[in-house]
């Protein structure tokens, strides 16, 4: 039970660092004035897609460890653009 939680643990700090490195941006960086990071989560599939569905697990949990002060946007639909 434990080395589920720890690989869990794990995989969410490892797609949180890719996404706040890979999501380089003409966007605003850093925090907001209040202090809140915004983070873009895309997606080629639709709101059932297992991507969508992942992202948002990957919401839920990023906000409740970060208590808020980071904050995952979830774009299905390739509404950021496809995979190139």
């Amino acid at each position: 039970m434990l080395g589920k939680k720890l690989k869990m643990a794990g995989a969410i700090l490892l797609s949180l660092g890719l996404l706040l490195t890979a999501g380089c941006s003409g966007a605003q960086k850093g925090p907001d004035k209040n202090g809140v990071y915004k983070i873009k989560f895309g997606s080629t599939g639709n709101n059932e897609h297992q991507y969508t569905v992942y992202g948002k697990y990957f919401k839920q949990k990023v906000e409740e460890l970060t208590n808020g002060k980071v904050q995952v946007e979830i774009y299905p639909n390739n509404a950021l653009g496809n995979e190139r």
